[in-house]
């Protein structure tokens, strides 16, 4: 028999192709980037993926390559792959190898609103939400902090699949924004921020009765404090709990599911319970299910090529899987945040391979390849952001000791403040930002600001326009500037943004470095560098722009009233 596995850059496709080699099954794998799983001895051919953002297309040289290799089972591993299938009719030979649900049930599980309307009618326990669709009419929200999710994972924008992840908002400015910054992909559930952790629910379903289940608990979410929207890097298999697997069976039920899902919920310590959502593909932590005995890739063999699937596999509980690398950065940062007894007891539990208990996703002693070149790049990775940290670290000390003799020099002049010139690399969000609100408290002063980019003319970006107007700040008609020399000789002061905007200034206006200070520098803490939010998610940009607020207040209320050589003027201690 012959599988094919589709986009094959992720931990569930990696596991799916070790678990079915084992089954002398005759793998193929496709993606349309070198990926790991290129390098995997279980794999019999490798392709260069059609592009999913594309479904025509996709299904396209799909069926051209099912008919070269006859597959009997095709894996979407991704939602990415998956959505594709849903232009198939049910009955296509292509959607019927991938052992897929219909597409009313499929569109359910993919919409998060869907899925939350059909639980609660079933009496399924939900986070209270509210469906948003357009930034013309955003309800009042007293309570926070709250959780904004996109109705989907993954939406088609502009010729490619966008990954769009909820996010955590703290206060109504930064909702407001970070709405309709969303609101532009999908619409968007407002939910509460329910507590707990998370438990999964994987099943097996067969025509719409229950094959197999399994049920795990996460122990370690992301790398970041909340770990929201990311998968777990530790988790343990427990003894599934009926009233998940009863209600997880009821809504599957309702739907007349088949084929593989991951129903997840949200329990905190108190017994109560919440139904996430439906992941209709392979799960981040499937690992952790064939490892502990129930092993899904093959009970959809067993579905796709007809065969009889073995009775409900009993399985270890209390066994774990871990994603090592991210997690040994997870452990790390425990340290980091202070958390030092519970990261000293997580790197103890290290040890639990050397009795048994424990497993590392994708480790196989029949294919070390995969863990080598997964260690290699990871080094890799790490020695090449060990030597930028020393290149910057060398930067930062002759960029701070500018700031510094130029600070005091200015102290020391008692000139007065008539001319001040903001500067960042594109002159479309921190610059612009930084001139309007300096302009604001301080009318009197002539405020310009410019940027190292060649091209002029430019706005700013989306993004930045909508956090910038919860900050009242208006660059919807903003073209962006090339730094002049003129420019830089009128200036009393010259602020900077980052390290990179001091390197651009020496290299072109080095007689002219006894002017620069950095913006961020007068902050608490103080810091060289104002991040470039050109990528950013809303919540990153609205981040920048509270800097570039709380650092231009200070500036202002110390240089903006400096109007005479007698003027004393009070730095906080952070620009020293």
């Amino acid at each position: 028999m012959k599988a094919l596995v589709l986009d094959a850059d992720n931990r569930a496709a990696l596991e799916a192709i070790q678990s079915l080699a084992r089954h002398h099954v005759s793998v193929d794998v496709a993606e349309e980037n070198h990926c790991l799983a290129f390098n995997s001895k279980r794999v019999h051919e490798h392709f260069r993926q059609a592009d999913a953002a594309q479904p025509q297309l996709f299904l396209q040289w799909l069926r051209d390559l099912d008919q070269k290799a006859g597959y009997s089972l095709i894996i979407p591993s991704s939602e990415r792959a998956l959505r594709p299938f849903l232009l198939l009719p049910e009955s296509d030979p292509i959607r019927q190898k991938a052992v897929l649900s219909s597409d009313l049930a499929l569109r359910t599980a993919l919409d998060k609103s869907l899925t939350l309307e059909i639980a609660a009618g079933l009496h399924i326990p939900v986070p209270q939400s509210v469906l948003i669709s357009s930034d013309e009419f955003i309800p009042a929200c007293n309570t926070f902090p709250v959780v904004l999710k996109p109705v989907s994972s993954q939406i088609l924008a502009e010729n490619h699949v966008k990954q769009v992840r909820p996010v955590i908002v703290h206060n109504d400015a930064e909702r407001r924004g970070q709405l309709r910054s969303m609101l532009q992909d999908s619409p968007v559930l407002q939910q509460e921020l329910v507590p707990g952790h998370g438990i999964g629910v994987e099943v097996l379903y067969n025509k719409g009765e229950l094959v197999w289940f399994f049920c795990h608990e996460r122990l370690h979410e992301g790398t970041g404090r909340d770990g929201l929207g990311s998968g777990s890097t530790y988790r343990r298999s427990i003894q599934t709990k009926p009233e998940l697997l009863r209600d997880a069976k009821a809504l599957l039920d309702s739907l007349q599911w088949h084929g593989l899902a991951m129903v997840e919920f949200k329990c905190s310590d108190d017994g109560r319970y919440w139904l996430m959502e439906i992941n209709p593909r392979l799960w981040g932590s499937l690992a952790l299910a064939i490892d502990a005995g129930v092993d899904f890739p093959y009970g959809l063999l067993c579905l796709a090529t007809g065969q009889t699937t073995p009775a409900q596999p009993e399985y270890k509980i209390n066994y774990h899987t871990r994603v090592l690398l991210p997690d040994l950065i997870w452990i790390r940062n425990q340290f980091v945040y202070g958390r030092r007894a519970a990261a000293c007891m997580e790197t103890l539990k290290l040890l639990r391979p050397i009795v048994g208990r424990e497993s590392w996703d994708y480790f196989d002693w029949g294919d070390l390849s995969i863990t080598r070149e997964d260690i290699s790049a990871f080094v890799s990775q790490k020695l090449e952001v060990l030597k930028r940290k020393v290149d910057t670290a060398k930067r930062a000390r002759s960029a701070r000791r500018v700031h510094n003799q130029n600070v005091r020099r200015f102290l020391a002049s008692g000139k007065p403040v008539q001319n001040v010139l903001f500067l960042c690399y594109g002159n479309i969000c921190r610059s612009p930002a930084s001139q309007l609100l300096m302009k604001r408290r301080h009318p009197q002063l002539y405020v310009c600001s410019a940027g190292f980019h060649p091209a002029v003319g430019r706005g700013s970006t989306k993004q930045f326009l909508d956090a910038a107007s919860e900050f009242s700040v208006d660059l919807s008609n903003w073209s962006s500037r090339r730094v002049t020399i003129e420019m830089v000789r009128d200036a009393d002061i010259i602020f900077l943004h980052d390290i990179r905007n001091y390197e651009d200034f020496c290299r072109e206006f080095s007689g002219h470095k006894d002017k620069i200070m950095f913006l961020g520098m007068f902050l608490n803490p103080p810091s060289l560098e104002i991040k470039d939010p050109y990528e950013f998610g809303f919540a990153e940009t609205w981040q920048t722009l509270k800097e570039i607020s709380a650092a231009t207040d200070v500036i202002g209320r110390e240089f903006g009233g400096r109007t005479s050589r007698t003027a004393e003027i009070r730095l906080p201690a952070a620009g020293f």
